[in-house]
């Protein structure tokens, strides 16, 4: 597998231990250098609580204040440079500083988070007039300009920090190395929620937005798309790129695999892509995309953002008749509320139902568009449809909700019954939604590449026959490398079904004991199933097989399609190597030398490659030549270069101090660095090892506000 492009940042921290308490550094709110917002813009805007809370952990005090304020500071003792701060460090830094200082008994009579209140308090009267604000550590108020009052008018950022340990003597070096964007290949699987409309001649007209990356290259798109109703309904598909440049046209008739179309293969691009869609009835009673119709986008970016599971945006959908969408929403962790917001015009009413399995439970709920919006709360969704349909709690896998426009579901007939009219349009592009509230680890990552495993039709497995290309049992394996942080699978499957399709239908991960994620009944709308990293035996790192298996009644079958599933896992790899144990030694040859030109491999070339970590002037290494039992910056390199390499590891993830290193000619890595990759130093002088968090929250609000 090939990764492809680096650029980071190298933090050392030079740490000494004073005396058994908790001293603090940032961990950074946002990755990369956050350029200056110059007096001027200051000035004629409102001022983003973020931007503040960036501006003081990232810009050097003595860019913030001029040289004169600084030389006082100095003078008077404010910015005292025998007690581990400078004026190139952030006010943050200093403020960090001073508290942490603050608690040791020999520097209580410095009055330093006094010093810590004059030097915030010129940074944001001057930098950002015309706002008071308050800084709290570990729930403790530090510093405030005036005191805080209403927090209802108060804007609030945080951050983490992380402290060290006090009552012992200085002892050196600490360092911490992270990535601050990546060029690497991704892959995103768009299933095609099942839609459906009255028919009768009715045409639906179906646009679905498809956002790629800006900087997205090697854009190829795989796929298939089917209609719902064969042989009457006919489906035709224009795409449309973020230049508004038609790159795809063609009538689809009753559906067709793409995956082989040259025009399809290259028809997105970087932005907003349109997929439009218009599906012809014909004489069918019902209008709508058929299961398996899903694409599959491959290319790669320098983007370290990641689409959010846990929020679905409505189709924007036309049709003469009323219409049903089933969502199937695939949660990333427990579920603790769901929000609906729908925007429409021509549309009356809209109903609400939880479909399990093959049954769509007794209770709905509805809701009128009042000046073309429809809403539900939480707490309506649970206390009206979750909690009498008997659902106490989801995220262990894939549920359904069914969104009926001006439609109704016939409990009797097992289907839907749709209203008549005229141009309803419900609008999507963002204005109609569902979102979940989820307790999700992946909001607790940072530092971290997500990556992505795609499953294709051929990577699956079929056995147990019942009819042609209809299969009773499915599987597909995946690998995940070993460094891997799990998120989630998401599968995509086509079935066909005859008759009753009472019976049972089961999906696991490796062992059908324990590691069930569904056991229940057979979903004959069935178009997509996902789980999260639910439990320790599923999406682990190495090789995992996903199973299905469906059973009915005799005379009858339900089963899954040959050449009609697909899937994705996703997951994340740490970049970053966090701060480890204090060494004597800086690095190699310091301080002649104040940074490495380090020699390196990566898997693509049998050729070494250069990257400039730190700042001239530079001594030229190699990663055999590292001795990370010695020097701060050696063990940080090497600890990140092993979260680097997770295919071929010779030494083992946990082995990577032992030889061959990671990033070595026979231990190469597995991600691809460009040749402008660098990283710089930060240091601090004399800055105690980290150990434990501390909380940091930043309020700001007008004066006189």
């Amino acid at each position: 597998m090939k990764r492809r492009g680096f650029i980071f940042t190298l933090d050392a921290l030079l740490a000494m231990i004073l005396v058994m308490s908790v001293v603090a550094s940032v961990v950074a709110l946002r990755e990369g250098y956050v350029q200056m917002v110059s007096t001027a813009e200051r000035v004629s805007s409102n001022y983003d609580v973020q931007e503040v809370m960036v501006t003081l952990e990232n810009v050097p005090l003595n860019t913030l204040v001029s040289p004169e304020v600084i030389s006082a500071w100095i003078a008077n003792g404010t910015l005292d440079e025998t007690l581990l701060v400078s004026p190139s460090m952030s006010p943050l830094r200093i403020a960090l500083t001073y508290w942490a200082l603050s608690q040791i008994d020999a520097y209580k009579s410095l009055n330093l988070t006094e010093k810590a209140r004059q030097i915030l308090d010129e940074v944001i009267r001057k930098n950002f007039p015309g706002y008071e604000y308050a800084l709290y550590i570990d729930n403790t108020l530090v510093a405030n300009s005036t005191q805080p009052t209403d927090e209802a008018n108060m804007y609030s950022a945080t951050a983490v920090v992380s402290g060290f340990t006090k009552n012992e003597t200085p002892q050196g070096y600490m360092t911490r190395l992270f990535l601050t964007s990546a060029i690497h290949d991704y892959s995103i699987l768009l299933g095609i929620q099942r839609l459906t409309a009255g028919g009768g001649s009715n045409v639906l007209r179906v646009k679905i937005p498809v956002k790629l990356p800006q900087d997205a290259t090697d854009i190829v798109a795989k796929g298939a798309i089917y209609a719902r109703i064969l042989p009457y309904n006919d489906i035709y598909l224009k795409i449309i790129n973020a230049t508004n440049a038609t790159t795809f046209s063609r009538d689809l008739g009753t559906g067709a695999d793409l995956s082989n179309d040259p025009l399809f293969n290259s028809a997105f691009g970087p932005g907003t892509n349109i997929m439009d869609f218009t599906i012809d009835s014909g004489w069918a009673s019902e209008v709508g995309f058929g299961s398996g119709s899903v694409v599959l986008l491959s290319y790669s970016t320098g983007s370290l953002d990641f689409a959010n599971p846990n929020r679905i945006d409505l189709y924007d959908v036309t049709s003469d008749r009323g219409f049903m969408q089933f969502l199937t929403i695939v949660p990333t962790g427990n579920v603790t509320g769901i929000t609906v917001h729908l925007e429409a015009e021509n549309i009356g009413t809209v109903r609400m139902y939880y479909s399990f399995g093959s049954n769509v439970c007794q209770y709905s709920i509805s809701k009128s568009f009042v000046a073309g919006v429809a809403q539900f709360n939480p707490d309506e969704i649970r206390q009206n449809l979750l909690e009498p349909c008997g659902v106490t709690s989801l995220g262990n896998h894939s549920f359904t909700l069914m969104l009926a426009f001006d439609a109704s579901w016939d409990y009797t007939s097992g289907e839907a019954v749709y209203g008549y009219g005229s141009n309803k349009h419900l609008f999507g592009f963002g204005r109609s939604w569902v979102e979940l509230d989820v307790e999700s680890k992946a909001s607790q990552i940072t530092y971290a590449i997500p990556l992505s495993i795609a499953l294709e039709p051929s990577d699956f497995s079929y056995s147990g026959p019942l009819t042609s290309g209809v299969y009773s049992s499915i599987s597909a394996t995946y690998t995940l490398p070993p460094s891997a942080i799990p998120w989630y699978a998401d599968f995509w499957i086509g079935i066909q079904y005859s008759g009753d399709v009472s019976g049972s239908l089961k999906f696991w991960e490796n062992d059908p004991a324990s590691g069930t994620i569904y056991d229940g009944n057979l979903d004959k709308y069935l178009f997509r199933f996902g789980y999260g990293d639910i439990n320790d035996y599923i999406l682990n790192p190495g090789t995992n097989t996903f199973h299905g298996e469906a059973s009915t009644a005799s005379g009858y079958y339900y089963g899954f399609r040959q050449g009609y599933a697909w899937g994705i896992v996703n997951y994340f790899i740490r970049a970053y190597a966090p701060y480890s144990r204090i060494f004597t030694k800086l690095l190699q040859g310091y301080p002649t030398y104040r940074g490495y030109r380090l020699a390196y491999y990566s898997s693509d070339s049998t050729s070494p490659k250069y990257m400039y970590i730190g700042n001239p002037p530079y001594r030229d290494i190699s990663v055999d030549e590292l001795l990370p039992d010695q020097y701060a910056v050696d063990d940080a390199i090497l600890r990140l270069l092993n979260e680097l390499n997770f295919i071929d590891d010779r030494n083992g993830d946990s082995e990577w101090l032992t030889q061959p290193y990671d990033g070595s000619s026979t231990n190469p890595i597995d991600v691809v660095l460009p040749p402008s990759v660098s990283g710089d130093f930060a240091t601090m002088s004399n800055v105690p090892g980290l150990f434990n968090p501390v909380g940091v929250r930043l309020l700001i609000w007008r004066s006189g506000g």
